[in-house]
């Protein structure tokens, strides 16, 4: 195997751990899909039965109203349940996340070794190792307290405060371009 051309190691808090984990899981196409399903089976069941209210209140509306009858729930009903349905879903997400992390963590921190090689990123986290293919390298994001190196289904997070400076922050994303530009190109 090939030298690395950067290494950085460094130890992880429990809340670098669940905002990787939430950032991962809101971003995935899966996840996002499973969310939008549930706000529209929530909304639809509710928007139905505020339907089915209406026109049970309205009884003998007749055929002509049905339009407004039906266009009121949707409105009034559906979209704001939608809207919080969501805003508890991410609320349930975070929950469920920030439980299974705390349970298993040691409270000292998790140490993180990350070795950029010529073919792919090696991330060791306890005790286990993850190698993340050049290749495989979606897109970098430079957030304004870390950098996000995409690879599929798979998120590598570097917290901004593992940077001796901007500079170094800087080589490290350069160094990971170059590296997904040169896997890309042979390939």
């Amino acid at each position: 195997m090939s030298e690395p051309h950067y290494q950085i190691t460094y130890t992880a808090t429990l809340e670098e751990m669940i905002e990787t984990a939430l950032v991962s899981e809101t971003h995935l196409k899966a996840p996002q899909r499973r969310k939008r399903n549930d706000q529209l089976y929530v909304a639809g069941s509710a928007t139905l039965l505020a339907t089915l209210a209406v026109m049970w209140a309205a009884d003998r509306a007749g055929w002509e109203a049905l339009g407004v009858v039906l266009s009121l729930p949707l409105i009034f009903v559906g979209v704001p349940v939608y809207w919080l349905w969501g805003h508890y879903y991410d609320w349930h997400v975070r929950r469920a996340v920030t439980k299974v992390l705390a349970e298993s963590w040691d409270g000292d921190g998790t140490p993180c070794e990350n070795e950029f090689r010529d073919e792919q990123l090696c991330v060791k986290q306890h005790g286990l190792e993850a190698r993340l293919s050049w290749s495989d390298q979606s897109a970098i994001g430079e957030n304004p307290d870390a950098v996000l190196l995409w690879f599929g289904h798979a998120l590598a997070r570097f917290p901004n405060r593992i940077f001796a400076d901007d500079s170094e922050r800087k080589r490290m994303i350069q160094t990971a371009r170059e590296l997904g530009d040169n896997a890309r190109e042979a390939g």
